[in-house]
Formats: C-alpha cells, sequence, structure tokens
C-alpha cells in the first residue's frame, strides 16, 4: 500500500470541506459518547469487533443510517455514507488497541471526543469522489478542487481518498494498492557508510556527507515568528494569523528533511 499526497489549491471552494469535515467531526464525537454511555450502563465496554457479540461494528453501523432518516440528525447526510461509516470504523481500530494494550499490560485509554481543531482528515473509499489526473482535478461530493500534481499515479488501483486540514492548509492522499518495481542502480563499486556525530555520513573511500541541518536553516525566521507572536494579544485575528505563518514555517523544515 502506497500513498500519494498533493496540496490543494487554496480557493473559497475550501471552505466547503471545513463543513464537511465538521459533519464528520460532529459523527465521531457522537459515537465516542455513544460507546461510553454503553459502558456506563452496563458497565462493559463494547468490543466492537467480538463476533460473539454479533459483530456490534455492523450494529453501529445499522444505527447509523437510522439516524440519518431523523431531523434532528438529518445534517449527516451532508456527507458520504462510506465517509460516515470510516468514521465508525476508526473508532473500531481505537477499541481494538485499547484492548490488545489491556491485555498486554500496557497502559491505555479508550477513543474520546475531539475538539474540532484536532479532527483533520475525511476518509473516501469507493465512492463520493472522481479523480481527472489530465486536469489535476480531485472532485468530492459534486464539487471540483484542484491539485498540484507533482507526480502522477502510475500504477496500481486507488483504494481509499483521504482529504485531510494540515497547518490551515488542506491536503490530498490517494492510497494505492498495486506492485512496484524496484529501481536498481549499480556501478560496479562497493563501499561501506557509517553515521558520524559531526559528518552525516562517513565513507570507507574517505567521502564525507555533511547534514544539512534544516531546522537550523531556518531557526533565524522561526525565532522571529515566535517573537511576534508573543507581541500579539492571544486569540485575537492577528495572532492567528502569525500562528499559522510559524505552522507554515516548522512544516516548510518537516517538507525539506522529508
Amino acid at each position: 500500500m502506497i500513498t500519494y499526497e498533493f496540496k490543494l489549491y487554496h480557493t473559497h471552494h475550501t471552505k466547503r470541506l471545513d463543513g464537511l469535515l465538521s459533519i464528520a467531526w460532529r459523527t465521531y464525537n457522537h459515537f465516542c459518547r455513544l460507546c461510553y454511555r454503553h459502558y456506563r450502563l452496563y458497565v462493559k465496554h463494547m468490543q466492537l469487533k467480538c463476533m460473539s457479540l454479533g459483530t456490534q461494528e455492523n450494529r453501529l453501523k445499522k444505527h447509523l443510517t437510522q439516524l440519518k432518516h431523523t431531523s434532528y440528525y438529518s445534517w449527516m447526510n451532508g456527507l458520504n455514507s462510506q465517509a460516515l461509516q470510516e468514521i465508525i470504523e476508526r473508532i473500531t481500530r481505537a477499541y481494538d488497541l485499547y484492548f490488545k494494550a489491556c491485555k498486554a499490560g500496557r497502559k491505555s485509554s479508550t477513543p474520546k471526543p475531539k475538539k474540532y481543531w484536532k479532527y483533520k482528515s475525511i476518509t473516501y473509499k469507493t465512492s463520493g469522489w472522481k479523480l481527472d489526473q489530465e486536469h489535476h482535478t480531485l472532485t468530492l461530493q459534486g464539487q471540483a478542487y484542484r491539485y498540484f500534481q507533482s507526480r502522477c499515479i502510475t500504477f496500481g488501483k486507488i483504494k481509499t481518498v483521504t482529504v485531510k486540514r494540515k497547518n490551515n492548509e488542506w491536503y490530498v492522499c490517494f492510497t494505492v494498492d498495486g506492485t512496484r518495481q524496484p529501481i536498481i542502480t549499480t556501478t560496479g563499486k562497493i563501499v561501506g557508510f557509517d553515521f558520524g556525530l559531526k559528518s552525516y555520513l562517513i565513507g570507507s573511500d574517505g567521502t564525507t556527507i555533511t547534514s544539512p541541518l534544516f531546522f537550523k536553516q531556518n531557526l533565524k525566521r522561526i525565532k522571529k515568528l515566535h517573537r511576534a507572536l508573543s507581541r500579539k494579544i492571544k486569540g485575537s485575528t492577528h495572532w492567528v494569523e502569525c500562528l499559522h505563518s510559524l505552522q507554515k514555517a516548522y512544516t516548510h523544515a518537516s517538507n525539506q528533511r522529508k
């Protein structure tokens, strides 16, 4: 499984993604609280993938369908049905990890409701999206979004499409299931390399590769943004704008490192 990540163009259409993410966030928190109420009533966690309990995950998905037909939870219809089901699968995976940690004697906790700014992604499976690589366009639930196509998806079948918010910017991730031919380059020579403290790599033939120190390259700008942020009133418009600039500076160093 290989994932390609591309950045979406920032346009007025991307505001619609905030609305879709809000629906996903509210759904996630609702089912987290539902599982917690089940524990408070029956003093028993919902073992969501336990076959002896009749696959509670499927029961939650059926309950989700019933909620969508009520007027109070009609806002759930704004998001694709498979994307809503994937939210329940997230909670399922979280509970599976919790039970495994309990059996192994490790400290863990059940999935809990999140704040909006901590919930960051929506995953689509086979429906709700359409890809046009020629025009670098991804259509999500009837709305087209353009993305920066740095490379083409040349092999395999796209299994899932995930849109995620990162530092006030939107990215799209395509998870591909397929086989990739390894690229092997040979020169006929053999050399050994060792990691060093002062140099990044030191070869047995005397070759030295210095460490790029990307964070140190960006340290001057990061310090400047930290000073500017400390002068702003916390929670104000200028404080939020400065915070986004600081997040972008850290993301730039992280991307260089990648």
